[in-house]
């Protein structure tokens, strides 16, 4: 009797921490978020409109399974030819630092150089 408790609640253990870590991965693939109106971050309470100085937003994706990693386009198209892209992304960090900033600027701007 004692044995089969005692098993019972190590399965539990078991599968509560198998479930935890399940669920709690990233998405293997940006989910495009269906969105109408503004959409709030609850993690900060950013507020992203639909109209934004002239920019209309095109999408957000989600990159892990809270919404806590967003990227949110926004697009101003003033003719067919000239179009400005702006995306904001959100991704929470645990520690940051002035080096680990710099060296994710320089890397996306390196990206942007490439363009």
């Amino acid at each position: 009797m004692q044995h089969s408790i005692m098993f019972k609640k190590n399965l539990l253990i078991i599968f509560s921490l198998v479930f935890v870590t399940v669920f709690s991965q990233q998405r293997t693939q940006p989910v495009k978020l269906a969105v109408k109106g503004d959409y709030t971050h609850e993690s900060t309470s950013a507020i992203f409109p639909e109209l934004w100085s002239g920019f209309q937003r095109e999408a957000i994706y989600s990159y892990d399974l809270k919404n806590n990693h967003l990227a949110v386009g926004y697009v101003q198209q003033k003719t067919k030819k000239n179009k400005t892209t702006l995306t904001i992304y959100i991704y929470p960090k645990k520690e940051i630092d002035n080096q680990l900033l710099r060296n994710e600027q320089n890397t996306r701007h390196r990206s942007i150089s490439r363009c």
